[in-house]
C-alpha cells in the first residue's frame, strides 16, 4: 500500500492537502511511517514544506510514537529540530513581505510546533 500512496502522500505534503492527508492517516496509520526519497516521513516533510496543519497530525500518535519519530533521522541525519530550523522554502518566504516578519514567522514555527510537541 505505501508503494500506491507513497507519491500522492508526499504531494498532498506539499500541496498542504489536509483533508486528504487526514483520511488516508485514519484508513491506514501505519502510513504515517512512509519515507519519500530523503527517508523523511510525512510528518517530517511537513515541517519541511511548513505545512502546519498537517504536522498537527503528529497529536494523535501517543508520546511514544512521538518521540520516535521525532528522533527519525534523515540520510543528511537530520531530525524534526533540525528541519523546523532549516529556512523555510522560498516560495513560503516570498509571501510574507519584511525581513523582520519572516524571521518572525520562523521563530514562530520553531517554538510552537515543533519545541512543544517533542
Amino acid at each position: 500500500m505505501e508503494d500506491l500512496c507513497g507519491g500522492a502522500i508526499f504531494q498532498a505534503v506539499e500541496l498542504g492537502v489536509f483533508e486528504f492527508i487526514d483520511r488516508i492517516f485514519q484508513a491506514s496509520p501505519d502510513l504515517v511511517w512512509s519515507n519519500n526519497q530523503n527517508k523523511r516521513n510525512p510528518l517530517q516533510f511537513a515541517i519541511e514544506c511548513r505545512q502546519e496543519r498537517i504536522y498537527s497530525l503528529i497529536y494523535r500518535l501517543d508520546k511514544t510514537e512521538r518521540n520516535v519519530i521525532g528522533n527519525l533521522a534523515d540520510t543528511s541525519n537530520n531530525n524534526m529540530l533540525h528541519m523546523a530550523a532549516m529556512l523555510s522554502p522560498l516560495a513560503k518566504l516570498d509571501n510574507i513581505s519584511g525581513a523582520a516578519l519572516q524571521m518572525q514567522r520562523e521563530l514562530q514555527w520553531f517554538k510552537v510546533r515543533i519545541y512543544h510537541s517533542i
